[in-house]
């Protein structure tokens, strides 16, 4: 009898895991306004559902999905953000097919960092955001490192659909694999070797490819057109790289300044473990770790040096930092067993951490009102003075084996605890935000109290709350998508004449 599959302890974290990240993804997911951006690529969605139009723009993938929403149920801003917010759940998928690599165990910390990663969440819930890319393309790269070329071939395809945004993953992964040979973390030969020798051979091998590669292009073709109604959308990913290679050219005002703010705010917990295990991989000659902090410092230089730059180009940054994280996070956490004192050292950081954080948060919210500002600084500086005597106290009494996994579950508890902080603020707090860092674009704050006032007074005047006539003076996508209901609206670039006398 066939031994049938069993669902391990880790697949079943992993379930978990990923129906936590489904769950913060989806989450209020239509409480805020679409901003500038946002609104952009729903209303085109919106116009491909109500057929006035048959232009599919540059991300073919998001709006052919989002289309179909649109078609099925009425238009929504939830709607707008579902597919980005469910597809970008997958990305805990990534560190579950490279987990021989990683580990098991820094696999599952990483598919949870992850998972409640502030700037990932607040991408994933960003109507028409660059997730999509990110997500194909991992899940391409995943899927082709377990020889399942047909499957890499489907979500490469549909990588291929999902915009500008796949360009700068591309790029940034062939400087990786460039440098990584160069540095001995990478050798093609060897690879391409080890591939080839597990991969389909034989008769059957050559009659099951065409008919993948056929299926992988059918399945690709179908997304891209929506089931054969929008061809236009075959030629997006070509239109796609011209429009990045314009971002070379045409700055988009977003200083570089403002990703280094954006990765040192909402990522310290995964800044501070994820150096550590990088500086440690050069000294000890650790390929994988030597390839991972290859990856993060060419994604994060294209970032910065790229004119056309946004804070979102991030991502593709944040996974090679959280693999590298959760490798450091697991190798200080299996140095000895916990027992009392540990706990109590990792507590008494917790503790301190605290005090430094409020602190802080006093000296911030105060400003140059408190008298007293220097104090806050005393109370942090000693503050973090305590810390290093509290770890010196238990290396000297005990063993630095001991200090340290103190140390690190105290830093893990603390930084845990400001990453679901500043998680909670990205996606529901301050949703769609200019203030965060992670919004691009101007928002759409009022929105929702401009359409209940033209509802009362369309009721008020024509009985019906969306028989309003009415010219808007400008362009503004945020305007477009809000007042999509109403037929009778119409956009102006200027007004026609320098003054206007209404019969009513």
């Amino acid at each position: 009898m066939a031994n049938k599959k069993q669902i391990t302890f880790e697949n079943f974290s992993y379930l978990i895991i990923f129906g936590l990240a489904l769950l913060v993804r989806l989450l209020m997911l239509g409480k805020a306004p679409l901003g500038e951006f946002e609104a952009t690529w729903a209303y085109q969605a919106w116009e491909l559902a109500q057929g006035q139009t048959s232009h599919v723009g540059l991300q073919a993938s998001y709006l052919t999905l989002t289309e179909g929403l649109f078609s099925l149920f009425t238009s929504s801003n939830a709607l707008a953000r579902f597919w980005p917010a469910v597809i970008g759940s997958f990305i805990v998928c990534f560190p579950f097919f490279f987990r021989a690599k990683l580990g098991q165990k820094a696999a599952l910390v990483m598919a949870l960092g992850l998972a409640l990663d502030p700037g990932l969440v607040a991408v994933s819930r960003l109507a028409g955001g660059p997730i999509l890319a990110l997500v194909f393309s991992l899940l391409a790269m995943g899927f082709y490192y377990l020889k399942k070329p047909v499957w890499a071939m489907i979500f490469g395809g549909l990588a291929l659909f999902a915009g500008p945004a796949l360009w700068m993953g591309a790029l940034g992964l062939a400087l990786t694999f460039g440098v990584s040979h160069l540095a001995g973390a990478f050798e093609w030969s060897t690879h391409i070797r080890a591939w080839f020798s597990t991969s389909p051979s034989g008769s059957a091998g050559k009659r099951s490819f065409p008919w993948g590669f056929a299926l992988a292009l059918g399945v690709v073709t179908m997304q891209g057109t929506l089931f054969l109604q929008h061809y236009q959308g075959l030629s997006a990913w070509l239109d796609a790289l011209p429009a990045y290679a314009a971002g070379w050219v045409h700055p988009s005002g977003v200083h570089a300044v403002r990703l280094l703010a954006a990765l040192l705010v909402y990522q310290p917990l995964a800044l501070i473990f994820g150096l550590i295990a990088a500086g440690r991989a050069w000294v000890t000659g650790e390929k994988t770790a030597r390839f991972l902090s290859i990856w993060f410092v060419s994604a994060l230089a294209l970032g910065l040096l790229y004119p056309g730059r946004q804070v979102y180009d991030l991502i593709w940054a944040l996974v090679p930092l959280w693999a590298l994280a959760a490798m450091e996070l697991i190798r200080g956490l299996e140095t000895v067993k916990s027992f009392l004192v540990t706990r109590i050292h990792a507590a008494s950081i917790f503790v301190l951490f605290a005090l430094t954080w409020l602190s802080f948060v006093t000296l911030v919210t105060t400003g140059a009102g408190d008298d007293k500002w220097w104090l806050r600084w005393v109370v942090m500086g000693a503050a973090l003075l305590l810390i290093g005597l509290a770890t010196s106290i238990v290396h000297a009494g005990w063993s630095w084996p001991v200090a340290k996994k103190g140390l690190v579950v105290g830093v893990c508890a603390a930084f845990g605890t400001y990453l679901l902080a500043a998680m909670v603020g990205a996606a529901y707090l301050r949703p769609a935000n200019p203030q965060e860092l992670w919004h691009p674009g101007s928002g759409g704050a009022q929105m929702e109290l401009l359409q209940e006032s033209l509802g009362e007074f369309g009721l008020l005047t024509t009985g019906r709350q969306d028989n309003l006539d009415f010219i808007i003076i400008g362009d503004s996508e945020v305007l477009r998508w809000g007042l999509r209901q109403y037929p009778n609206s119409h956009f102006r670039e200027a007004m026609p004449a320098p003054l206007l006398f209404c019969p009513h």
